[in-house]
This record gives C-alpha cells, sequence and structure tokens, in this order.
C-alpha cells in the first residue's frame, strides 16, 4: 500500500510477503515490538494508525488472548486494508474504528485502559500535528494501564523528530529509543 504525498512522492505504508504469512516486511514494524520488552503481556492494545494493519495483524496472530483495537481516520485505508491485507471485519479482539485517533481517545469510556498504544498515524513521513502535541500525549499516557507503553514511530530524518522525541519526554516519565536495522531510530 503506498500514500502519495501533495508533492506526488509516493511512500511505502505497509508491505506484506504473501509467501511470508504473518511476517513483519518493514523493519520499522520489527523495531515497534521492542515495546514487549517494557510490557512483555499486554491484555490490551491500541494502534492508532492502521495503514495496512500488518503489525496489528502480527499482533494478532501471535499474542491469541490480545484485545486489540485499531484506529485510522481515513474509511477508504479501513477498506483496502480488510479487502487486500487481511484485516478481518467482525472478530470481536481485532477491532478496526474510523476515527481521527485524538478524537478516538477523548471519546472512549473513562474506564477503558490500554496496556500497549501503539502511535503510527502518518501522512506521508510526518505525523499530523495534533498527534504531536503534549496534550495529545497527555491523553495517551491518561489511557495507559498502570504498567502501560506508548510505543510510536519516529522518523529520524523528519525535521519534526528532535522535536517530537522533546514533547514525549515532558510527558513520559521514562522514554527509551532504538533503531531499525536499516539505522533508523523509533
Amino acid at each position: 500500500m503506498y500514500f502519495v504525498g501533495d508533492d506526488g512522492t509516493q511512500y511505502i505504508e505497509t508491505r506484506v510477503d504473501r509467501a511470508l504469512g504473518a511476517s513483519l516486511d518493514l523493519d520499522v514494524f520489527r523495531t515497534m515490538l521492542a515495546g514487549f520488552l517494557v510490557q512483555p503481556a499486554p491484555r490490551r492494545a491500541l494502534v492508532l494508525g492502521l495503514g495496512g494493519g500488518a503489525l496489528p495483524n502480527y499482533l494478532h496472530a501471535r499474542v491469541p488472548a490480545l484485545e486489540l483495537d485499531a484506529v485510522d481516520i481515513d474509511p477508504e485505508v479501513v477498506r483496502l486494508a480488510q479487502a487486500y491485507f487481511g484485516v478481518p471485519q467482525g472478530d470481536p479482539r481485532y477491532r478496526v474504528h474510523v476515527a481521527d485517533a485524538r478524537l478516538f481517545l477523548a471519546r472512549a469510556p473513562a474506564d477503558v485502559r490500554w496496556d500497549m498504544i501503539i502511535l503510527d498515524a502518518y501522512r506521508g513521513v510526518q505525523i499530523p500535528r495534533h498527534l504531536r502535541t503534549v496534550e495529545f500525549h497527555a491523553a495517551v499516557r491518561a489511557r495507559l494501564s498502570p504498567s502501560g507503553v506508548m510505543v510510536a514511530n519516529l522518523h529520524n530524518r523528519t525535521p519534526t523528530y528532535a522535536s517530537n522525541r522533546e514533547t514525549a519526554a515532558a510527558v513520559y516519565p521514562t522514554c527509551s529509543g532504538f533503531r531499525s536495522e536499516a539505522g533508523n531510530p523509533t
């Protein structure tokens, strides 16, 4: 699945190797599994930014008891993910929501907490501005269980990388960075 930027640049959103089934073909998704070092046994996970569903599909296949919510703002992205990338419909353990990530968090029932919240919502190579603020990260932190972890996909080659890291560090008590196989931090 490719996304096309305003300037016509194509960005790989999701890539799946059908010969390898539920593997993670892009190194950034494999790197995001580092969240399991902090929270090795999540019962509930929230993925903000479905795209083609590679990471949530992987988690759904490999963590049998995991309750998974995935959110994407674009109904066409959700349709394509379900039609071509194996994102299930009607699975009670894998719920897909069409919504803005920030509004989804604000509207979720007050008692709902997730053990792992994965931020992977992009427009091209940029995280939308309203998902990069201290207020947004405070809303994410408020929705984490006491032992919960937030995992963010950050591209170190973007102009906002340093400020994105600083914003996260202002909200979360502990921040760790991991480099992908290609050398890009997450």
